[in-house]
């Protein structure tokens, strides 16, 4: 667990935030596939990051507001499972195709990690998944190179550093989660803030 920083961030709407509060932090239901690291809750070690993310989340909000969680994470004595992806990779940038293409059976082979902590790719990426046909598949391994470069290129061409694209915190397990995880300060954004932050 010392890869896992003691404080995370979750960008989200106000009605999930205040959901969250009255049922509970971890509900895997609500936890979409063919994401990143698979399904799971996700967090990130940068305040600006979830801060960004809330803000593209509350147009689709009813009350147009978004909400930062801020996430303590209580390190007890839980056995987990932690996958660590220190830089961006070819061997993060396959974990990551895999996951969002719901393959992660034939990537973890059945021993998925409980957290996972890496880069966060590029949003675009669902142009890259569209376009990836059942042809390119069978050819995966001659695309991982390409997918690499396309998640850590800028769409004016740069590519980008490590700084830019952010760490996430997934995690994959909903009893790990919420053995150790507690929100600690909601802090919200928009119309109906009133203008304050809790």
């Amino acid at each position: 667990m010392f890869s896992i920083p003691d404080r995370l961030y979750h960008g989200t709407t106000k009605e999930a935030a205040d959901q969250m509060m009255r049922n509970g932090l971890i509900d895997p239901r609500k936890w979409r596939p063919a994401t990143d690291f698979g399904p799971a809750f996700y967090t990130t070690t940068s305040f600006d990051r979830a801060y960004k993310w809330q803000k593209h989340l509350s147009f689709r909000s009813p009350s147009k507001t978004g909400a930062v969680i801020t996430v303590g994470v209580h390190k007890r004595s839980v056995k987990a499972h932690v996958h660590l992806f220190q830089h961006a990779t070819l061997d993060w940038a396959e974990y990551v195709l895999y996951h969002r293409l719901k393959l992660c059976r034939d990537c973890c082979r059945g021993n998925h990690a409980d957290i996972v902590r890496g880069p966060i790719a590029d949003n675009s990426i669902v142009d890259w998944i569209e376009r990836f046909n059942e042809r390119a598949v069978k050819s995966f391994q001659d695309q991982i190179g390409r997918f690499h470069e396309f998640i850590t290129t800028a769409p004016a061409g740069y590519r980008l550093s490590e700084a830019h694209l952010g760490t996430q915190v997934a995690f994959c397990n909903p009893d790990v989660a919420d053995a150790i995880l507690r929100i600690e300060e909601i802090k919200y954004f928009g119309p109906a803030s009133g203008g304050e932050e809790t």
